[in-house]
């Protein structure tokens, strides 16, 4: 019949399937070493305030990090699509919170993954990238420490004052580690409930149903239900907006702590 022909030249010609894929691991996060070149390049720039940044600086960063992870191995007609949108900056605003990847989708592709799913995907991204933010924020703060640890580790104790000074410093320090290695439970714990529990669990039932398809509004449904199972799963959606407000108060106390030991370390150093 005529949806069958039509669901086969989408697969074969079109490669939806491919390009669904992509959209799960790029605006979803779920391509991992991308994930982790992505931030480690962008994270410094996107830590300027949000009018000092820069479009093609950001392309290149990201090319960069398509190139240097898995990423660089999906075909080229998906690479090429995958770009960078900056969002509107509120007076205030750092890159961080105007920053997002975005996938071009064209016809006939977009009769599936309409703009109004691509906003669903981006709600999505903002969410698992300021968790990205936290985990990113939390390891460098781990390594600032650990190179202050080592650098006056090496260094001869001048004075009884410096001594007392250094023990001080180590107190700190540990009460300083014990409730990062708490908040890093929690991210994980959290990143791991969203990237699998809701995000894998969601793109079974996905292929299933798409498998099952016999028409094109079948596969746009089970698109659609595919994005809203992720919105409710991940606390995203209308009705869950207070809990929702409750963990991005928790993830914002999280980069606050961060910001305090960076400040911490770097008056020590200068």
């Amino acid at each position: 019949s005529a949806d069958v022909k039509l669901l086969k030249l989408l697969q074969s010609k079109f490669h939806l399937h491919t390009h669904l894929q992509a959209l799960k691991k790029f605006m979803l996060l779920g391509q991992g070493d991308f994930v982790t070149c992505l931030m480690d390049g962008v994270g410094p720039e996107l830590r300027k305030r949000a009018s000092q940044l820069y479009r093609h600086n950001l392309t290149g960063i990201l090319e960069g990090a398509l190139r240097s992870s898995n990423a660089q191995y999906h075909p080229q007609f998906v690479l090429d699509r995958i770009g960078i949108r900056l969002l509107e900056a509120a007076p205030g605003d750092s890159g961080w919170e105007v920053f997002s990847l975005d996938y071009s989708m064209d016809s006939p592709l977009n009769a599936v993954v309409s703009a109004e799913a691509l906003a669903k995907y981006r709600i999505c991204f903002h969410m698992l990238w300021r968790l990205k933010r936290v985990e990113w924020s939390l390891s460098l703060a781990w390594k600032q420490i650990a190179s202050f640890e080592r650098s006056n580790g090496r260094e001869k104790q001048r004075d009884r004052d410096d001594a007392v000074h250094l023990n001080t410093l180590r107190n700190v320090f540990h009460r300083c580690a014990l409730s990062r290695s708490r908040m890093i439970h929690v991210v994980n714990n959290l990143s791991a409930f969203l990237m699998f529990e809701v995000m894998e669990s969601a793109w079974v039932n996905l292929l299933d149903h798409i498998q099952r398809a016999t028409c094109l509004d079948d596969v746009i449904k089970a698109h659609d239900m595919y994005l809203n199972e992720i919105l409710d799963r991940a606390l995203l959606a209308p009705q869950h907006e207070m809990l929702n407000m409750q963990v991005q108060q928790l993830l914002h106390i999280i980069l606050r702590f961060c910001s305090l030991e960076e400040t911490l370390i770097a008056g020590l150093f200068f």
